[in-house]
């Protein structure tokens, strides 16, 4: 191999690496693009295992708490209260209340729902 085949060989790889790197970040751009809704919107979401996650959804002015997996899709329940980015306030309710603070509220008031059914 000569010189000038390795400097073109060396070239094509390049060249082949910048279209994949530019191809990736249009397709990238584009499919973000086209994930956002219109009318909907994912807040938060945490993965709680394997192919399993909450998400916390707000549909116009309303949050909901919804289970999916690879199976289905599970409503949980609606949620109220602002998730904002501001901090909460003192007495740890809405607004601005944290996703896992909500989950924990929404889960302990499940359980005393829960609780009150054996009785």
């Amino acid at each position: 191999m000569s010189g000038l085949e390795a400097v073109t060989a060396i070239a094509a790889v390049i060249l082949i690496l910048v279209l994949a790197w530019w191809w990736s970040r249009f397709l990238g751009r584009k499919m973000s693009a086209s994930a956002v809704g219109r009318y909907m919107k994912v807040i938060d979401s945490v993965m709680i295992g394997r192919d399993r996650q909450l998400l916390l959804v707000r549909i116009k002015d309303e949050t909901f708490l919804i289970g999916v997996s690879q199976q289905q899709v599970s409503f949980m329940t609606k949620v109220s209260g602002d998730f904002g980015d501001e901090a909460p306030d003192a007495g740890g309710t809405a607004p601005g209340m944290p996703f896992m603070d909500a989950l924990d509220r929404v889960l302990g008031q499940m359980k005393g729902r829960k609780e009150q059914g054996k009785k």
